[in-house]
């Protein structure tokens, strides 16, 4: 659940059939009114597993989506679609984010934005976080940190013989031992 930070908006998200749902309401603006139905989000291939109103609501009000695949899609609530960065960046996103986010095995649980900078929003799970930029290029890849951390190594060297997680602890004691 997340409401909108102009108190307008409050969205849900629910399982369904093995795909994410999210559902927008409007919230009463007098006492005693009700919460009406705005809109379903379109329904992904994978489960949501996160949302999050960006901004201070108004005219430009949007919602970040996060999914069990590590994609996440802004919609633009006024329009009922998909907002014009994802547009330009293409559909399904996830073909354009760097591997490092794609790959992971935890899922985005956690989309935080600054209102007054919008287009800046992290997305954070229990092992990493991502800084995104809507004014930037998405890069090709991402900057681990820290850089030598076990996660980082494991995901800089996915094809090789030494990926294994048993030789990844051993190369980290024999730093230790080094010492």
């Amino acid at each position: 659940l997340d409401v909108s930070v102009d108190g307008k908006w409050l969205a849900a998200g629910r399982f369904a059939s093995g795909k994410g749902a999210v559902h927008v309401f409007t919230l009463p603006t007098k006492e005693g009114g009700q919460y009406q139905h705005w809109w379903s989000v379109p329904e992904m291939e994978v489960p949501t597993t996160s949302i999050k109103f960006l901004g201070r609501g108004g005219a430009e009000s949007s919602l970040c989506v996060g999914y069990s695949s590590n994609a996440f899609n802004i919609f633009n609530l006024e329009s009922r679609s998909l907002s014009q960065w994802n547009t330009d960046m293409g559909f399904p996103l996830v073909k354009s984010l760097p591997r490092e986010l794609t790959s992971r095995s935890e899922p985005v649980t956690r989309i935080i934005c600054n209102p007054s900078s919008p287009q800046k929003l992290i997305l954070g799970a229990h092992g990493f976080f991502c800084h995104v930029d809507l004014h930037q290029p998405v890069p090709d890849k991402a900057n681990m940190f820290p850089p030598d951390h076990l996660r980082a190594k494991r995901i800089q060297m996915p094809n090789s013989e030494d990926n294994s997680m048993h030789s990844l602890r051993r190369q980290e004691k024999q730093k230790m031992a080094n010492r």
